[in-house]
């Protein structure tokens, strides 16, 4: 009788560790999948999430060569861009004379989350663009050009929950590239290279687990050198307000 009481026991206990192992596992799992939902903890704000932007979007700006306080003229256009692809127009007055430019550029963009709020990314573009200008040097023609410009944009982000619904992405980075665009005779072509540091200040609202919607203005100010008339280098400060669908992973 003892031995069997002692096997009883035995079998009592563990059907009793059994159940406490099955009821921690349940209440795991059940922990997991609350925090895989979690608006907060979901795609954007976890660490390896991947950021694929402007499934769709579009911007509009303006800026000012010159520099701030010593604009020598304005520009205002706009970019529409579907996945990698861009198109963009833009006019351009500076005194009398006008530039207009339209360009078809591959620019694909993406950020990964390293930690719950840090992010690491940027983008490469290749732009192919065409330009005329009717510069008064011209007697009052146009000079057309066409050419390329490439460039590298690394960047470096903070991702910030203002609530379920809505977060502030704020990310600063830097481009480095170079143009080069040729014109018929008599006039010859130009080379350039461009340098320019930008912040933007996107406000994220999730529309599925996967798909966002960011919508922010960007600032940039820029350097360009090129071997117009010599050695020409020019600054100039652009401001835009972009919308767009991302994906995210």
């Amino acid at each position: 009788m003892h031995i069997s009481s002692r096997c009883a026991l035995r079998r009592a206990a563990s059907k009793r560790v059994a159940t406490a192992a099955i009821v921690a596992s349940l209440g795991l799992t059940s922990t997991a999948a609350a925090e895989e939902t979690k608006p907060g903890e979901t795609l954007p704000g976890r660490s390896g999430t991947v950021v694929l932007e402007n499934l769709i979007g579009v911007s509009a700006g303006t800026y000012r060569l010159g520099g701030l306080g010593l604009g020598l003229g304005a520009l205002g256009g706009s970019t529409v861009q579907a996945g990698p692809l861009s198109f963009s127009y833009t006019s351009q007055t500076l005194g009398t004379s006008e530039t207009k430019t339209t360009s078809l550029a591959v620019s694909p963009a993406f950020d990964v989350f390293v930690s719950r709020r840090l992010t690491l990314g940027g983008n490469i573009a290749f732009a192919y663009q065409w330009q005329s200008s009717n510069f008064e040097s011209t007697n009052g023609g146009v000079l057309p050009q066409e050419g390329y410009n490439f460039s590298v944009a690394p960047r470096v982000g903070y991702f910030l929950p203002i609530s379920e619904q809505v977060s502030l992405w704020t990310r600063v980075g830097a481009s480095f590239g170079a143009s080069h665009f040729v014109s018929p005779p008599p006039f010859s072509s130009t080379t350039g290279v461009n340098g320019s540091a930008f912040v933007t200040f996107d406000a994220v609202v999730p529309l599925t687990k996967n798909l966002l919607f960011l919508a922010g203005p960007r600032v940039e100010a820029s350097l360009l050198e090129s071997n117009v008339i010599g050695r020409l280098n020019t600054t100039a400060v652009d401001a835009a307000v972009r919308g767009s669908l991302s994906l995210a992973f």
